[in-house]
């Protein structure tokens, strides 16, 4: 018999973790060894962020990120606040991210800068209207990651939710069709 999670995954992996583990690297990116503290402080800040964004428990916000400590912080920090972070390929269309942006009905979209010239002609056929905030690099009226990193930031507790809760969305490869948002709970992360 499987355990069950009792809430949030966020709290699973990273509760409890000791002085001497948070020193410890857990990523490599970026050109420096990233450790669990710092991603943990970058993981609220990312919460922060969405929030201030407009982003709410049950939303859906759109990551359009490559690898890097962004990424990873983003996804949990989402998670963590209750939002349901959707996660894309960096090499899709213009077509493709219409398709996916409007599906989702992503309230926030974070985008690296060098991508949002494929994803520029999709914004104006969306049906929704997500706060957009680019990654590495300022486009013209849109607010940058890079003008943010230094905030401060409290660590908070994580979002109250049941383990049957979404946690996260990704979507299939469309090959019967299109492209479906498969869920994810968040007992699903936890027995993965």
């Amino acid at each position: 018999m499987l355990a069950t999670l009792k809430g949030n995954v966020v709290d699973y992996i990273f509760d409890g973790l000791d002085d001497e583990v948070l020193a410890k690297p857990c990523l490599i990116a970026d050109g420096r060894a990233h450790s669990y503290g710092d991603l943990l402080e970058h993981i609220d800040r990312a919460g922060d962020i969405l929030r201030s964004l407009g982003a709410r428990p049950g939303d859906r916000i759109m990551l359009c990120m490559r690898d890097g400590l962004d990424f990873p912080a983003f996804f949990f920090g989402a998670i963590k606040e209750g939002i349901i972070p959707v996660p894309l390929n960096t090499y899709l269309t213009t077509k493709d991210y219409i398709y996916y942006l409007n599906d989702s009905g992503s309230r926030v979209l974070l985008v690296e800068a060098d991508i949002f010239e494929t994803m520029l002609p999709a914004i104006g056929e969306l049906r929704n209207n997500p706060a957009i905030m680019t990654v590495r690099g300022r486009i013209d009226g849109y607010s940058c990651l890079d003008d943010r990193r230094a905030d401060p930031t409290e660590p908070r507790g994580t979002f109250n939710c049941a383990p049957d809760d979404t946690a996260f969305w990704l979507y299939s490869s469309g090959s019967t069709g299109s492209p479906k948002g498969v869920v994810h709970t968040h007992q699903h992360m936890f027995s993965a």
